[in-house]
Formats: C-alpha cells, structure tokens, sequence
C-alpha cells in the first residue's frame, strides 16, 4: 500500500512566499537570542573568573543588552555593554595617570579563610591595637598611574557567537549564530509561525 500527497506549485509558491515576507521578522528572534546568550556567557563565565574575577558584582550586572536588537531591512544589530568607565578600561585596555581621590581606608583588616580569622591578619591588627594605633589611615588625594591590559571579555563572546560569519552561506556554518538562524528558518517553513526566543538556546550556546 502506498500513500500519495500531490504538492502543486502553488502551494510551494505560496510557502515560499510567506518564509520570505517572514525572514526578516524570524532573524530578529535569532538575533534576541543570541544577544540573551551572549549576555550569559559575558557574565556567568567570562566576569566570573575566566576573564575577569569578582569583587562587589557591580561589574556584571552593570552588563545588559542595551536596546538589544535593533535594525530592519538588510541588517539587525545585537548590542550589550556596560555603561560603567573601568568595565571599558578592562575590555579595550588602558594606560595613563588616573586621579585618586582622598578618601580613609583599613590599615589591617582581618582576612578570612573557611570562614575563620587566618593567624597572620590577626596578629597584625593585635598589635596596631596594642599599639594604640587606629584601624584606619587618611590618604590624600594623588595622581596614579594605571596600566590595564585589554582582557576582551565582551569582543571574544561577540566574535564566538558570529564565528567569521560574513553571511548565512559563507565562512562560519558552524558559528552559533548561523545555527540559530537557520533553526528559526526551519521552524517558519514548518510550522508557519516565527520560532520562539527559548526554541533557539541551542543548549545555551
């Protein structure tokens, strides 16, 4: 037994027609989920030891998909950044004096390890105890020289997402990104309908 279904060219027409009006609009879901991606990495890997390690975590979440996706027509734009002036010096570089406000800080502050005192930091402010001497010292305001190397923590998440991609057919098949575009173009032609953000995580990659 042998079951027939006849697909006439109107109908390949009329599908492809409408993949194509819908493109643009699938692309963007690929682009919103590569920019939510790409934000992931920056800050649970990249910001978190790989790169850069962690202090306060102000950094990291001062990272965002700023406007995320933006663009129509021939091209689509994927932001994220972070406003904050030492995030930049830490991804572009930087060298030069800086201005160091007056302001107090600890002269000995007791260090833990495993949530206990470890025998050297208390032995250091022990004495400055015994000695009368106060926790805290006033330091003027200078000029300091600062040399940051360029870590590129954000440029390296964008460049693995796109690979060398100068197009969906050329140079970075493998790149994540292509993969979600051609993900989102498969779901359109199937279904009809534009694929969903969390359809196109790719295992989070």
């Amino acid at each position: 037994m042998t079951i027939q279904r006849t697909v006439t060219f109107e109908e390949l027409q009329k599908l492809v027609g409408d993949v194509g009006r819908k493109a643009p609009a699938a692309m963007r879901v690929a682009m919103q989920a590569a920019v939510q991606a790409m934000l992931r990495d920056v800050v649970k890997n990249r910001m978190s030891g790989q790169y850069l390690g962690v202090v306060t975590g102000t950094g990291r979440r001062s990272v965002q998909a700023s406007g995320s996706v933006s663009g129509s027509g021939d091209a689509l734009r994927g932001v994220i950044g972070s406003p904050l002036g030492y995030i930049r010096a830490h991804e572009r570089g930087f060298s030069g004096p800086v201005q160091v406000r007056a302001h107090t800080r600890r002269r000995a502050a007791l260090e833990t390890r495993r949530g206990k005192a470890t025998k050297k930091s208390a032995a250091a402010v022990k004495a400055r105890l015994r000695a009368g001497r106060s926790g805290y010292a006033h330091v003027r305001a200078h000029t300091r020289q600062v040399n940051i190397r360029a870590r590129r923590f954000l440029r390296d998440t964008v460049l693995q997402e796109a690979g060398s991609l100068p197009g969906l057919l050329g140079g970075g098949g493998d790149a994540p990104f292509t993969r979600r575009a051609v993900r989102a173009l498969q779901i359109l032609a199937i279904t009809g309908k534009l694929p969903k953000v969390k359809e196109l995580g790719l295992g989070g990659g």
